[in-house]
């Protein structure tokens, strides 16, 4: 067996019940060894909690180099229907937010996070997360400046204390880029 294959069944048996730790240091062997990320995603079509944790694994990997989770954006994306993790299509959020948006996924992309931004039912966390990336896509795309106010504009008065703190630095953030020159 290679490494991917005995990598892909240490995730196998012991993801479901990994800490942080692990995940970390899972990642880290990950980088260090050019291991092919796509070889390691049928894990997210495992049970639930070992999908779960491989969502996580991902970010992890992330934290680690950004550019290999990149490369692998947009194959997960593909998958991202077929994956059993809970709300594996709102970990994106997280994902862009530390690789940046492949270009082939980027329209799909912003909708989902406008999308997540005025969704009563989702969490906090995926807000702001959209929030941020969609922040730095406004730099590329000026043009979603207006709609993204309007979301933002949208939010009701008791929304969490963390969202509203993020709407206040983007708002500050799109005040202080219009007045410079």
């Amino acid at each position: 067996m290679n490494q991917e294959q005995l990598l892909y069944q240490e995730l196998k048996a012991q993801l479901k019940t990994s800490t942080g730790t692990q995940r970390t240091a899972w990642a880290r062997y990950i980088v260090e060894h050019n291991i092919n990320l796509k070889a390691l995603t049928p894990l997210l079509q495992e049970e639930e909690k070992t999908a779960m944790r491989m969502a996580w694994l991902l970010s992890d990997v992330g934290l680690c180099d950004k550019e290999k989770l990149f490369d692998v954006l947009p194959c997960l994306f593909s998958i991202r229907t077929t994956c059993v993790a809970p709300g594996f299509e709102q970990q994106f959020a997280k994902y862009w937010r530390i690789a940046g948006i492949p270009e082939e996924d980027k329209g799909l992309a912003i909708d989902y996070m406008f999308q997540w931004l005025v969704a009563p039912e989702e969490s906090t966390h995926i807000k702001t997360v959209s929030l941020e990336v969609l922040y730095q896509v406004t730099k590329e795309y000026p043009e979603l400046k207006n709609e993204l106010q309007l979301c933002l504009e949208q939010q009701p008065e008791d929304i969490d204390v963390s969202l509203k703190k993020a709407i206040k630095k983007v708002q500050a953030l799109s005040q202080k880029n219009r007045a410079e020159p």
